[in-house]
């Protein structure tokens, strides 16, 4: 990965394929948003780079990720394990899987899920976070949500 610095922050910048673009335009966040050949190895790339970046002081801390990468088949068990993310955007029409946020579960407090073609709240999923405190299913293909759901809150 590389740094960049900008007067908002210092960000890591994962080495991802080239048509998928990320940068930091506001304290603690990290976006990407592309089309990648294989999103999951994407995701990978880019949550390497978070674990690898060290910050002098937890003002630099990236604690926000946002996603919209297309072609991510699979959100891998622990992949967001050490990143110490507070908030965190997936957009790639990806169901997350029961372990999608182990390693995030004692810090995550929203989780916005929007665009992904959800059909059902991946309830087990969410049931892992007991700091969430937004959730967002925005724009998903949800024709009912069951009362379980709001017993991660």
């Amino acid at each position: 990965y590389t740094l960049e610095h900008s007067r908002n922050a210092t960000c890591p910048l994962p080495d991802v394929e080239p048509t998928v673009f990320c940068f930091c335009d506001s304290f603690h966040t990290l976006r990407c948003t592309g089309s990648a050949a294989n999103g999951t190895r994407t995701l990978v790339e880019v949550t390497d780079a978070l674990r690898r970046f060290s910050p002098s002081s937890s003002v630099e801390a990236v604690t926000r990720l946002e996603l919209s990468i297309s072609n991510v088949s699979n959100i891998p068990p622990g992949i967001f394990n050490g990143t110490g993310l507070l908030s965190l955007t997936i957009s790639s029409g990806t169901v997350p899987g029961a372990h999608a946020f182990q390693g995030v579960s004692d810090t995550l407090e929203t989780l916005e899920l929007s665009s992904n073609n959800l059909t059902l709240v991946p309830l087990t999923a969410l049931e892992a976070l007991p700091n969430l405190r937004q959730l967002n299913l925005s724009l998903n293909q949800l024709t009912a949500v069951s009362a379980d759901v709001f017993r991660c809150f």
